[in-house]
């Protein structure tokens, strides 16, 4: 029975201090993204490679990308990766659009983020520590 309390304040400790790590986080300022590689309303398949150019991106921030079903109540999924950012600004990464199971036509709606520190895989809302600076419509085709 006390190693169960134990745990139970071990864990709500620990939740604690996740939620104020994350409110402490502030989005960046200053940053601009564009995307180059797509057009609103493109068709596009399961997996496709985004590509942009970013300024204002220092060395602490990352460029993720989420994308959600245009869909009541589907949650925004994170790419698997940080988007790799070369020198001159220029950035990439892989998407992933929906899965096998998604029926041509569904719009999902991407959105380049730039952030600190590395956002949670799937979530209801975006996190706010994190700079939407860019978005765009796919279609699944």
């Amino acid at each position: 029975m006390l190693q169960r309390q134990l745990i139970r304040l071990i864990l709500a400790i620990l939740g604690l201090a996740f939620l104020i790590s994350c409110a402490s986080a502030t989005p960046p300022t200053d940053v601009t993204c564009t995307i180059t590689s797509h057009g609103e309303g493109d068709k596009v398949g399961q997996y496709i490679t985004l590509k942009g150019t970013a300024s204002g991106i220092t060395s602490k921030l990352s460029i993720y990308t989420f994308a959600r079903a245009k869909i009541p109540a589907e949650p925004w999924w994170r790419s698997d990766k940080k988007a790799v950012i070369l020198p001159g600004g220029e950035w990439t990464v892989d998407v992933v659009i929906g899965d096998e199971f998604t029926n041509p036509g569904t719009e999902f709606r991407v959105v380049v983020t730039v952030t600190s520190k590395e956002p949670p895989r799937q979530v209801g809302d975006l996190p706010l520590y994190v700079l939407s600076c860019a978005s765009i419509t796919l279609v699944r085709g």
